[in-house]
């Protein structure tokens, strides 16, 4: 996601001859800051509870992946079918994106206090606040240098250049991350440990008997 959030005021700006959409940096910024607030506003009024509520916990969060990748093909898409700046699609997509950052990280750490033992409930957290902060730091690095890669007119990629490689590969991982997260055992039941719940239907697969633990939210 950070990825995404570098290169793509960098697509915005990009001449309409490069493959971006030829906006000045007071567009730009704009459409950013709306975007943004209107990500963080939604989680705040309590999106997440009730989408939690609906799909569970692990459910909440396959989907959003799904939902993000999705997102990430819509501003190629709309550079090659747009003949006029589509500032609703242009922030539906980053509003988007900023509205499945905020509950990502949210449902991660649930997840992880859910499953981590309590003895080593402040290492898990700590640890995965410390991969995800790597991740931070390291999605800008990776997702500019391979947006500028497919923005290279020299690099002869064809249908993936202007920096259309860039989107694709993020949404690719979205879905296979997307994919992984499915797998997850449905959340437990009220008074229920999701640790028990987990290994308990991972010995019931094992001896493929009938899991009680139900279908994969």
């Amino acid at each position: 996601m950070t990825a995404f959030l570098e290169a793509f005021p960098i697509f915005l700006r990009a001449p309409v001859d490069e493959g971006g959409l030829g906006l000045d940096s007071t567009d730009v910024g704009l459409i950013q800051a709306v975007a943004g607030a209107t990500g963080i506003l939604i989680v705040s009024i309590g999106v997440l509870p009730i989408m939690a509520k609906r799909f569970t916990i692990p459910g909440n969060y396959w989907r959003n992946l799904t939902f993000s990748a999705m997102c990430y093909l819509v501003p190629p898409a709309l550079a090659v079918f747009s003949s006029t700046t589509p500032w609703l699609g242009l922030g539906a997509a980053i509003g988007g994106v900023a509205l499945v950052n905020q509950m990502s990280y949210g449902t991660i750490n649930i997840m992880i206090k859910n499953v981590a033992s309590p003895e080593l409930l402040g290492a898990a957290v700590g640890l995965g606040s410390s991969i995800g902060t790597a991740g931070m730091a390291v999605g800008p690095i990776w997702g500019g240098s391979l947006f500028a890669f497919s923005s290279d007119p020299g690099a002869g990629l064809g249908m993936l250049g202007n920096g259309r490689l860039f989107f694709a590969t993020l949404s690719l991982l979205a879905v296979l991350n997307s994919r992984l997260a499915s797998r997850l055992p449905p959340w437990p039941r009220d008074g229920q440990d999701w640790r028990y719940e987990f290994f308990r239907c991972r010995r019931t697969s094992l001896q493929r008997l009938p899991a009680p633990c139900g279908a994969v939210a």
